[in-house]
């Protein structure tokens, strides 16, 4: 059963929270991975998997998936690809200036389901930023998680997100007999 929101949270679905760029920097020619935290310091409170409305203020606003799983300090990040007018502003921003988020969105992975299981993630390009959530997700809670595999290419080597990330990925935690696994990275070629 659907649950009926009461109509002040309904209203701020409509109304963007101010969030502030904190970090930001190029993963590719074309996508750059952005941190931010809501200004009223609040987490966004969202599950792996799911999206946020972004606009710049005075332009529109842009479907953006969360790549990155919740945090301690609040802070999200947003995996953005120069595509139009509201991601290339995005790619301009600077540390400091704010942008506003609705959401989260979607109904995301089911994280809780997939306890115990042994999990194969496929992604090709930026599809590989909504499972990132994922993958962050289930390495922070490792021991509910069967063997992770994740298989992932590009059109060209250079567009491979998260290359930086894979030795991490890779390495077995803490009290767990093994990490994620993958086969040798290679480019898809049309």
């Amino acid at each position: 059963m659907e649950k009926k929101l009461a109509s002040s949270e309904t209203t701020e679905l409509f109304v963007p929270t101010p969030a502030v760029l904190t970090a930001a920097r190029m993963l590719t020619a074309t996508e750059r991975l952005l941190t931010l935290r809501c200004q009223d310091g609040l987490p966004l409170g969202h599950d792996p998997g799911q999206f946020v409305q972004v606009s710049i203020f005075g332009l529109e606003e842009a479907p953006i998936s969360i790549c990155s799983a919740g945090r301690a300090d609040a802070t999200f990040e947003l995996c953005v690809r120069r595509m139009g007018r509201v991601t290339g502003a995005l790619h301009e921003l600077k540390p400091g200036q704010e942008v506003g988020v609705r959401g989260p969105f979607g109904h995301g992975f089911p994280a809780e389901e997939l306890a115990g299981k042994d999990l194969v993630l496929v992604a090709g390009g930026i599809g590989l930023a909504p499972l990132r959530s994922l993958i962050q997700h289930c390495l922070a809670h490792r021991g509910r998680f069967g063997r992770l595999t994740l298989l992932h290419g590009a059109k060209q080597p250079a567009e491979l997100l998260f290359r930086e990330e894979l030795p991490q990925w890779r390495r077995p935690q803490p009290g767990t007999p093994h990490a994620l696994r993958g086969g040798q990275v290679r480019a898809l070629h049309d």
